[in-house]
């Protein structure tokens, strides 16, 4: 006796949602860490849509952009302040306060 029901299609793996993987890849270059962080963002909510893999990469390449963010945001904050004290330090404090002033009034 012959099997009269047909056989299933093969089924292929869902492919990778490219925007996943190239945001977890420049998220964990320090540089490119705002790039890949969007890129990861757009991965996860294309991964929800079209049912690609790769949702947990761009999460953690979400995760991992912000890390580096969060230190280059530290990061220049400390020099702003440190370049700012050595300003007080030569200068003296009048001339920086005026120079500040003059600054600001520009924006």
């Amino acid at each position: 006796m012959q099997n009269c029901y047909p056989s299933r299609p093969p089924q292929f793996p869902r492919p990778w949602n490219p925007c996943a993987v190239a945001g977890f890849a420049l998220s964990l270059l320090p540089i490119a860490s705002i790039a890949g962080f969007c890129i990861s963002i757009a991965g996860v909510i294309q991964c929800a849509a079209r049912g690609e893999r790769g949702r947990m990469l761009a999460i953690a390449g979400i995760l991992i952009g912000s890390l580096w963010i969060g230190i280059m945001a530290m990061l220049v904050y400390t020099f702003a302040v440190d370049i700012f004290y050595e300003l007080l330090w030569w200068f003296g404090e009048e001339e920086v306060r005026y120079s500040y002033l003059a600054i600001t009034s520009l924006i």
